[in-house]
């Protein structure tokens, strides 16, 4: 039985300063934050009714400069892999889209409940390794982690370089 609920919010703006003078200014591929806007997540229920196994999350959410413009867009999705201590393991993928190139990378990550649509913004403080990039971030490498701000609400912190 496939079981489908989509949820969409938007995430106040978190305005602390940029690790760079602005996320559209990442043309040197440096170090840059990018900030939650509009988010939209579908869970898709495979196999069995319920949680379980093969389970995906699809969706997308705009990413935000320190002003509050939309600068990207993150384009992501994971499939729940299996649970631990009563919090599903999900891995994916995910990709940055800005007019200056893309960057892509790969999530492993835990959820407490998988099926919940909601931007989980209270959950712990994610690491993902960059697997590459396009154009401006043409053979990206680092780091991507999420954060939560001063006010609670999620940052990404891109820590990269390329190798050209």
């Amino acid at each position: 039985m496939r079981k489908r609920s989509t949820f969409t919010v938007v995430l106040a703006i978190c305005t602390i300063s940029l690790a760079a003078e602005g996320a559209a200014q990442t043309a040197d591929c440096s170090p840059f934050e990018v900030f939650l806007g509009t988010w939209q997540l579908e869970v898709i229920d495979l196999g069995a009714a319920g949680l379980s196994i093969g389970d995906r999350r699809v969706g997308s959410l705009d990413l935000l400069n320190a002003d509050g413009a939309v600068i990207g867009q993150s384009l992501f999705e994971s499939t729940v892999a299996g649970s631990h201590d009563g919090r599903y393991r999900l891995i994916g993928n995910a990709h940055h889209i800005y007019d200056n190139g893309t960057l892509h990378y790969k999530v492993v990550y835990e959820l407490p409940d998988p099926t919940d649509p909601r931007p989980q913004v209270d959950l712990p403080r994610f690491e993902y390794h960059v697997t590459g990039g396009t154009k401006a971030f043409a053979g990206a490498q680092g780091t991507v982690r999420t954060a939560l701000g001063d006010d609670g609400r999620r940052i990404i912190a891109l820590d990269i370089e390329c190798d050209r």
